[in-house]
């Protein structure tokens, strides 16, 4: 509830909004390649540009996961530091720990069963040039995101700052009703 949690929130939200966006053009990247099986996660052909993939894969991965040196751990350290010591912290410790953790395993293992185990030859055909982009731009975000992080955390603060600022309302509310 305070200006410094919310700051951290929106800093998430950036990330996980880039990151999020990239993984599903991905998935839809894969899924071409991966012939009538798409998205299921279960062993299929192999893909006509594995490393590619693997690597568009693994920048997202470690990235919605939350390990350096992507946005995502930045965005997580802000909600730990945002937070007082008490219960709440605790509870708030536990929650993005153990979920961090719990997506890098989920994340792992998709990735090694589509990455790592291919069942035949390949049968898709090989990725559009214009999707690659796109889905590598959305990664890439979670490395901007790192780059620009000072005047992006100075930017999230002010805007925490002014959402909280109830007092102009307010003067609106009362205003209004006279």
């Amino acid at each position: 509830g305070t200006d410094v949690g919310l700051a951290a929130a929106l800093y998430y939200l950036v990330h996980s909004t880039l990151i999020a966006g990239g993984l599903f053009l991905l998935a839809d990247l894969v899924a071409r390649q991966r012939g009538d099986l798409g998205t299921d996660l279960i062993s299929a052909p192999a893909l006509r540009q594995p490393l590619l993939l693997g690597s568009l894969f693994f920048m997202g991965a470690i990235s919605v996961a939350g390990l350096p040196p992507f946005s995502g751990f930045l965005g997580k350290v802000m909600l730990l530091r945002a937070i007082d010591v008490g219960p709440d912290a605790v509870a708030l410790w536990a929650v993005v720990l153990v979920g961090g953790l719990g997506m890098l395993i989920a994340l792992s293992r998709a990735g090694s069963l589509v990455f790592w185990r291919p069942a035949s030859e390949a049968v898709g055909q090989a990725a559009d040039p214009v999707r690659v982009i796109a889905t590598l731009g959305l990664l890439l975000g979670s490395v901007v995101l790192v780059a620009i992080a000072a005047p992006l955390q100075a930017f999230v603060q002010a805007t925490a700052a002014q959402l909280l600022d109830v007092a102009p309302y307010l003067q609106i509310i009362q205003g209004g009703a006279q």
